[in-house]
């Protein structure tokens, strides 16, 4: 089918700056109070005509989609793009009560699996790029019937995340599974029709510290062909031999300004700040990273800023989205989070509504889950009507505050939220309704550790030098003493602590040097704040 713009019309500017009040229309149908996007929500329903999915161009069966994205051309404000397993992305139209809705057309990018799909910012004829499995990123038109104009070779690995520069679309970052991070310049030449990258970032996110190197060129803004990478000798340093034995994949990449972008990885749980401008051969570093504090790595799955590019939700595989404070002064802590979704792999990610009011995410147990941003402690809405564990992505339509799309390893759901909806019992394919579940119910069991807590004992325990001077005592003894301190006694005429004397065997001096040492890191230790100034 035709998916030509000529004949369609402009539609208005977001929705979301300028929603309507639906309080009267809903005290009507018995609703008091002033509601958000969260309350309409909590009644949105997903209808079977609205359900899509991919089949595989050999028959053979049901494929899974892994990306969703809506056109963000200001003339298709309800086409949802959808890439499957197969590389074949699907264009769907989700207007309720249009002639076009359902299935518009489909175009074959790739050869293998679309991990990460966006489309171009602010672009006149709604194009879009697609990071694969066969390891490129590649460019297409909507505009011309699906018609490529780019395609971007440089990765080892499989492609799994890119972001575009603000301000700035022709530029925009990839993140693979070889662990490196490429740049890329859409105005840039090609070599044998593909685009080489302008710079490059290796081993972003490697624990064992390998030989780095970083390389950007000064003219990566405007990088004609003989500026570009040489991708042999990339190749040779890189791609033959790996220079760790486990690197780590990048999993999200996103600009928080002209400059300055983020990485996350698999095996770690930091977020990385990297400057365009400070990057070089000498100094392979970040100029920021932000590690939370536990007692096991557990690695992120997503990122996503706000409008403003302050604040920083990051979905972890702790089962907690963390919001960060990362304007002028990046906090180290985070300021708040959000519980209750089942995050247990690296395909659910999370998203944020164009107007930062709702923070949709997927899940591991069958649902969708949507926060107010607001108030951390509500209740979220649950999305229920996937028949697959993992519910991947939550996608808001950027020109409709009442419709979002959700995608599982089964079938492509289309959620609406109008205030004036009818809500028949046929036809429906999902509906929705608030977390039943209490916050300490929804709080997972693995916590980050507390790093102002210092001490587990009172004021009565044992110092360090007292320690000392128990091993010195009994170092000419037949067997050494551990004094181990219990809780003291609640008897009001009485205050005795109690203690309990160990035997353990004779150690060696080496093993006595050793035990002293260990003993700065007791739980009995009381290390005392420096008085404010």
């Amino acid at each position: 089918m035709d998916f030509a713009l000529r004949n369609a019309l402009p539609y208005p500017d977001s929705l979301f700056y300028a929603l309507p009040d639906v309080t009267p229309n809903l005290r009507r149908r018995g609703v008091r109070g002033n509601l958000g996007l969260h309350d309409l929500y909590a009644e949105s329903v997903a209808f079977t005509r609205d359900a899509f999915r991919p089949t595989s161009e050999s028959g053979s069966g049901l494929l899974p989609a892994f990306s969703l994205a809506y056109s963000t051309h200001v003339c298709l404000p309800h086409y949802l793009l959808v890439a499957d397993e197969e590389g074949v992305v699907h264009v769907q139209h989700t207007q309720m009560g249009s002639t076009q809705q359902g299935a518009v057309t489909y175009w074959k990018v790739h050869d293998q699996a679309i991990f990460s799909m966006k489309c171009v910012p602010d672009d006149a004829n709604g194009n879009f790029v697609t990071a694969s499995g066969d390891r490129t990123l590649k460019l297409y038109s909507p505009v011309e019937d699906g018609a490529e104009l780019g395609c971007f070779v440089g990765h080892f690995g499989s492609v799994k995340c890119f972001d575009f520069q603000c301000d700035n679309a022709n530029v925009f970052a990839s993140g693979a599974r070889d662990g490196h991070i490429l740049l890329w310049d859409s105005r840039s030449g090609t070599r044998d029709g593909a685009r080489n990258p302008v710079g490059y970032l290796v081993n972003a996110h490697n624990e064992t510290k390998p030989r780095q190197r970083l390389h950007v060129r000064r003219a990566y803004r405007y990088a004609p062909p003989n500026k570009c990478v040489n991708l042999e000798k990339f190749h040779l340093d890189y791609g033959v031999a790996s220079r760790t034995d486990k690197p780590q994949s990048i999993v999200d990449i996103v600009f928080q300004d002209q400059h300055t972008f983020l990485s996350i990885g698999t095996a770690d749980s930091s977020v990385k700040f990297w400057d365009i401008r400070k990057l070089s051969p000498n100094k392979p570093e970040a100029v920021h990273t932000i590690q939370l504090a536990q007692d096991r790595p557990v690695p992120f799955t997503s990122l996503c800023l706000d409008s403003t590019k302050t604040q920083l939700f990051a979905s972890c595989m702790d089962k907690t989205i963390y919001r960060f404070d990362v304007g002028p002064w990046k906090a180290p802590e985070p300021s708040a989070k959000y519980v209750g979704a089942d995050i247990a792999s690296f395909f659910v990610k999370c998203s944020l509504s164009p107007n930062d009011e709702l923070l949709g995410c997927g899940s591991s147990d069958y649902h969708a889950y949507l926060f107010k941003v607001a108030d951390p402690d509500a209740a979220p809405v649950v999305l229920s009507g996937h028949a697959s564990q993992d519910v991947m992505t939550v996608a808001f339509c950027p020109y409709d505050p009442y419709q979002l799309a959700t995608n599982g390893e089964d079938k492509v759901l289309v959620w609406h939220a109008e205030p004036y909806l009818e809500r028949q019992a046929e036809g429906i394919a999902g509906k929705a309704d608030r977390d039943k579940r209490d916050l300490a119910t929804r709080t997972p069991a693995y916590r980050l550790r507390d790093r102002s807590a210092t001490a587990t004992a009172g004021n009565n325990s044992p110092s360090v030098l007292e320690w000392i001077r128990l091993g010195q005592g009994n170092e000419n003894d037949s067997e050494t003493s551990r004094v181990s301190l219990a809780s003291p006694s609640t008897t009001p005429d009485r205050d005795i602590v109690q203690v309990q004397i160990l035997r353990t065997p004779k150690r060696t001096p080496n093993q006595r040097k050793k035990r002293l040492k260990n003993l700065t890191l007791s739980p009995f230790v009381v290390r005392k704040d420096p008085a404010s100034t």
